[in-house]
């Protein structure tokens, strides 16, 4: 017959919690209804943000609780449905102007509203030279009077006709982004950069319409990956970067056959990094690093082809996760 040990247990690993402090206020419209939507409560922390988020009742109050004592809170207002216009606390239109909000725990800090504008919107269709529209379009909203880093407002995808609405606009002017694969991406009306990028006017309760953009096809690279017995590498991940600058501006990987497409590149030179796993780290044309690379050509719309690798017998297997295996399939 056994016998049962006791386990010994280590007792007093005790805590007594400090009260947090908090956050509360109502969002509402001109008129003094409370509005529904989400309440974003962003903490600068430093070296990163912590965010909390929470919704309105059905009369736009709202409260964080168990907030630490800072002085670096800010509250970034967002209604339900496009009749109203987001903004940061106190009637600010970006991060970088709000004004920040000091808690000391245990007491709760009110009184942090919002009376929200009338919205504007900007509409628009994005379509090929053939005149069909580009579903999937990337399109960024930016402050054009901020660095557009730093002041990024919204991003919306096309529809399946290629069109967008993007909306809950504050009145102002802005600058619109259109990116996709395999397309050049441009700044409306048909710029290279920021600074460039023609300006729109939004003003509250109106749609500014027509802000379209063609998009040009971009040029490619393509080429066929195997190993030293000639068989195809697959699911092998490649890239592309400016010749002069490190940073990956294509990405795609071989399929069953080893073959690979690299689209969207603007006519220029371009470096191609072949690696899965971290463990194959092999450039074109056989190169150890990106300095030592062969440079390859693309001038868009055309494809630069025939851009091969051979794997050494000792790279020649590929061990990918199923996750990563879907993410590529995409």
């Amino acid at each position: 017959m056994s016998s049962l040990t006791a386990l010994d247990i280590t007792t007093g690993i005790d805590a007594v919690l400090a009260a947090g402090g908090g956050i509360s206020g109502r969002m509402t419209d001109s008129g003094g209804t409370g509005l529904s939507g989400e309440i974003f409560l962003i903490e600068d922390l430093g070296d990163y943000y912590q965010i909390h988020s929470t919704r309105t009742d059905a009369n736009g109050n709202y409260a964080f609780t168990g907030l630490r004592s800072d002085d670096n809170y800010k509250v970034y207002f967002q209604p339900y449905g496009d009749d109203y216009a987001t903004e940061w606390y106190n009637d600010k239109t970006n991060e970088t102007e709000a004004d920040t909000i000091t808690v000391i725990a245990p007491n709760t800090t009110t009184g942090i509203d919002a009376v929200l504008a009338d919205a504007g919107a900007i509409s628009g269709k994005v379509t090929d030279a053939a005149g069909g529209g580009i579903a999937g379009v990337s399109v960024g909203v930016y402050d054009m009077n901020q660095n557009r880093l730093t002041n990024f407002f919204s991003s919306i995808p096309t529809d399946t006709n290629g069109e967008y609405t993007v909306s809950n606009l504050p009145a102002g002017e802005y600058k619109i982004f259109f990116s996709t694969v395999c397309y050049l991406s441009e700044w409306y009306n048909d710029k290279p950069d920021f600074n460039s990028a023609i300006s729109i006017s939004v003003t509250a309760s109106n749609t500014t319409p027509n802000i379209n953009a063609v998009l040009a096809p971009g040029g490619s690279i393509s080429g066929r990956v195997t190993d030293a017995a000639g068989q195809p590498v697959a699911w092998l991940m490649v890239s592309a970067s400016y010749s002069d600058t490190f940073g990956t501006r294509a990405l795609s990987s071989t399929n069953s056959n080893g073959e690979y497409t690299l689209c969207g590149l603007g006519t220029g030179s371009y470096k191609v990094h072949f690696e899965a796993n971290g463990e194959l780290d092999e450039w074109y044309n056989n190169k150890p690093d990106f300095e030592s690379a062969d440079s390859i050509a693309v001038t868009s719309p055309n494809n630069t082809a025939g851009i091969d690798a051979v794997l050494g017998a000792e790279q020649a297997t590929v061990t990918i996760t199923p996750i990563l295996m879907l993410l590529l399939q995409k």
